[in-house]
């Protein structure tokens, strides 16, 4: 479970989550890779923001990092919603989840699926995008920083690690398609499946 002495915290979280996503999420829980670090959760909503789509946001990193992740795919499958957690859990203390970064998995990171790595960048709720305050009568201001998880093909990772985030950034591709046509960083993709970047 989230650690006792934060689960007055994880409530506040989760009522100011729902003004933004509505509903309650399926929480499940990551232990950590390291004794050391926190139990993360992952907080999955379905059919949302809309009906087509599914969004995770993790809870735990916070506590030592003042941020959480965020990720959202166009499918019905919740794994994507488990994703940021699963990374979390993995990497916490080891790795700052920063926006412009880029980071691999051991094997897909859904069942079915090719992408195999992550780049973070400005969270997919644009709600999100200034973060959120959770502070109470008891806890003073207490800002969370949201980063968005974007999940990419392995070479997609190797293009921001070889020049940079924005050389895969800037090209048009849907952010949010788990079966996306192509590799972004081959001249025949970019030909045959450039599509126009979706918003929410």
């Amino acid at each position: 479970m989230v650690d006792q002495s934060d689960e007055a915290r994880f409530a506040d979280f989760l009522d100011r989550l729902a003004a933004v996503l509505g509903g309650a999420p399926v929480v499940y829980r990551f232990a950590p890779a390291r004794e050391q670090s926190r139990e993360i959760a992952a907080l999955v909503y379905k059919a949302s923001p809309s009906p087509e789509y599914v969004t995770g946001v993790t809870f735990g990193l916070s506590v030592t990092a003042g941020r959480e992740l965020v990720i959202t795919m166009r499918s019905d499958d919740l794994g994507w919603g488990k994703v940021p957690a699963r990374l979390a859990a993995s990497l916490q203390g080891m790795y700052p989840f920063g926006k412009g970064q880029a980071v691999g998995y051991a094997g897909s990171l859904v069942n079915g699926s090719k992408l195999s790595s992550v780049v973070f960048a400005e969270p997919p709720i644009p709600e999100l995008g200034d973060g959120i305050d959770i502070a109470s009568e008891v806890r003073e201001s207490d800002v969370i920083e949201f980063v968005g998880v974007y999940p990419v093909y392995a070479s997609e990772r190797d293009r921001v690690y070889t020049s940079g985030f924005d050389a895969l950034w800037s090209l048009e591709w849907d952010r949010f398609d788990p079966v996306r046509c192509g590799d972004m960083t081959m001249v025949g993709a970019l030909r045959q499946c450039v599509t126009p970047r979706r918003v929410l």
